[in-house]
């Protein structure tokens, strides 16, 4: 499911900086998810589901350009919605990215957590945010 995290991260390098990761846990905390917004906030995609309808996730073969660009015909709509100049924020998630171990999942908020200084992770980890 990381994954996600790195095309959204591709995306922004791709000049869609208004894209932003929302990550949660499902109520039970099993299930994590992954929902990306764009610029306007006028749309919301559930792009954990997206994945898992498309592509293997226990395979290692799908590479994250495979699936940007499977995303990006898929969703080109939503992408327009997300071109915008938010380099703030990209880089802040550029930055998260690269404080993640492998396989490891951040979340910003479960029905047990909700701070929004901090994303917590699948480690314990607290990753400050931008508010």
């Amino acid at each position: 499911m990381q994954k996600l995290l790195h095309l959204a991260g591709e995306l922004h390098r791709k000049g869609y900086t208004g894209l932003q990761v929302i990550p949660s846990l499902s109520p039970s905390c099993v299930y994590w998810r992954c929902d990306f917004t764009n610029a306007d906030s006028s749309e919301r995609l559930s792009v954990s589901n997206w994945l898992q309808e498309n592509f293997d996730i226990k395979e290692k073969e799908a590479s994250t350009t495979e699936i940007v660009k499977r995303f990006e015909e898929d969703y080109n709509h939503f992408l327009l919605g997300s071109q915008g100049k938010d380099e703030y924020y990209s880089q802040w998630f550029s930055e998260m990215l690269k404080q993640l171990e492998e396989g490891e999942l951040p979340y910003a908020f479960s029905d047990y957590y909700n701070d929004p200084n901090y994303w917590e992770t699948s480690n314990g980890k607290k990753i400050k945010t931008l508010h």
